[in-house]
């Protein structure tokens, strides 16, 4: 009962009102925001038509069985010791709080997004060298679908039918997207000659479009654990508006035991979902002699692969050349440059780096017609479709992204839990110079949620400066719904 006292008053505090201000100036563009602009789209394009590039080239150097499980579990341990330096270096020269990350909820969601990332993993890679690059590039751009059915799923869940019932004609773009990408697929695949593929090609094929999903499902994981841990509460009184009896103290010593800020949230969900990825991925490690699936006979054979394949990467091995090392450091590095190009574009603007996000898979695809050596599979392709087929997937992802951070009503954005505030920014600069949310934008939900004492709507005639109630802001990271997508190719 104490528990669902706490988490009750927790969600009355957590309730976000519509009327408050945003209490920060408007970021003018100066010289150092356009050279972190120019270098975050450099970063997240580059990177990304890196790890596509060497991923490919990687999986083909080792000599035995057991690549794809190589390439996975030395991936995901690279990354979760690099993620555990990171946190180390910030908690030692931050001293943040990190109570967050051992309750039991924090535990459970990273361990669904390791899950997800693992499954993820194994179905992408395993099924890399049967699938032709530029396919490849295409259906990574599906990822948002999924990311949108699986953020429609959690909120159908969470609100019921309320969900279809605050969507506007405006929705309507969002299947016109889904259209677009499912004609370019289309268009793409018969360019490739998919009809012409071996059955087991195929097969491969659509796990690799299936992998899609557990990736789409691991985005709403991530956004939902970003907002629900780096919610900061700060409360500002004004009087004759709030009363002795509006807070306790308790309530606040609760709420901040369990949330942080958002740099040290993402660092240990990073590291978090990192680790239960290699750890899921290991406790997977029988698929590689699973029949029809894996490429060892037993269990010993992919022992031996696994040890074999590890020596190529970091000794000298009689039967891999150097250029093993070399991609295994070209596929980190590639994964490290789209994390800082992510990084870098969502502190300027989150939108920006959804839609620059979208564009980077199809730059890969342009990059192999245009190298044509790098086209590892050396599957036939028709270039004018093709570039047809990029289009289309292109157009119908832009178009997504463009419809989630700017066209939907406020009552749908209240329903998938993005900040109204961040709306309001975006459409109602103040003309002192400042940003300021108006009440047009109050939710249904924030009118119910309103703690007593605070008024869930600015009164007729209120200056804006004025400030009510309790401000909550998740920071930068777009929370479910957003439309963001962390798109990795592991």
């Amino acid at each position: 009962n104490s528990f669902c006292t706490l988490l009750r008053r927790q969600r009355r505090l957590e309730a976000p009102l519509a009327s408050m201000v945003a209490n920060s100036p408007a970021s003018p563009m100066t010289v150092a925001t356009i050279i972190a602009a120019v270098a975050g789209v450099l970063f997240t394009i580059g990177g990304t038509c890196g790890q596509l590039v060497s991923l490919n080239f990687w999986l083909g150097a080792f000599p035995s069985g057991a690549g794809p499980f190589t390439v996975l579990t030395l991936v995901a341990t690279t990354l979760a010791l690099l993620f555990f330096s990171g946190l180390a270096a910030w908690v030692v020269f931050r001293r943040p709080k990190l109570r967050f990350a051992v309750c039991p909820e924090s535990i459970f969601l990273l361990f669904l997004c390791g899950a997800c990332y693992a499954f993820n993993g194994v179905l992408i890679v395993f099924a890399t060298p049967q699938t032709p690059e530029l396919l490849q590039a295409m259906l990574f751009s599906t990822g948002i679908v999924w990311t949108f059915v699986s953020a429609g799923v959690a909120e159908i869940a969470r609100t019921g039918l309320e969900s279809f019932r605050v969507m506007d004609r405006r929705a309507a773009l969002v299947p016109v997207s889904f259209l677009l990408c499912a004609a370019g697929l289309i268009v793409g695949a018969g360019s490739l000659s998919f009809t012409h593929m071996s059955s087991e090609a195929k097969k491969w094929t659509i796990l690799f479009a299936l992998a899609q999903i557990p990736g789409g499902i691991f985005n709403v994981l991530t956004g939902h654990y970003m907002s629900r841990f780096s919610q900061a509460i700060t409360v500002s009184i004004t009087p004759g508006v709030v009363t002795s009896q509006s807070f306790q103290s308790n309530d606040l010593r609760h709420h901040h035991l369990r949330t942080s800020d958002p740099t040290t949230v993402k660092l240990v969900m990073l590291f978090g979902s990192a680790l239960f990825q290699a750890l899921g991925l290991f406790c997977l490690f029988p698929l590689d002699w699973t029949k029809g699936y894996g490429t060892s006979a037993d269990g010993a054979d992919a022992l031996r692969n696994l040890k074999e394949n590890y020596e190529c990467v970091f000794f000298s091995h009689p039967q891999c050349g150097s250029e093993n090392f070399a991609y295994y450091v070209a596929f980190t590095l590639s994964y490290a440059g789209s994390f800082i190009g992510m990084a870098l574009l969502n502190q300027i603007s989150p939108p920006m780096c959804a839609m620059v996000t979208q564009l980077a898979t199809p730059a890969g695809a342009l990059l192999l017609i245009i190298v044509p050596a790098w086209n590892v599979s050396g599957q036939h392709y028709s270039i004018a479709s093709t570039l047809v087929a990029l289009v289309l997937v292109t157009a119908g992802s832009m178009l997504y992204v463009f419809w989630a951070r700017f066209m939907q009503s406020p009552e749908a954005l209240a329903l998938a839990g993005v900040d109204t505030a961040e709306q309001a920014i975006l459409s109602n600069p103040g003309t002192d110079g400042w940003m300021y949310s108006n009440s047009a934008n109050a939710s249904p939900r924030d009118n119910r949620r309103a703690p007593d004492g605070f008024p869930a709507t600015s009164p007729a005639g209120a200056p804006p400066p004025a400030t009510y109630g309790a401000t909550e802001s998740r920071g930068q990271d777009a929370p479910i719904g957003s439309g963001d997508t962390m798109q990795t190719l592991v």
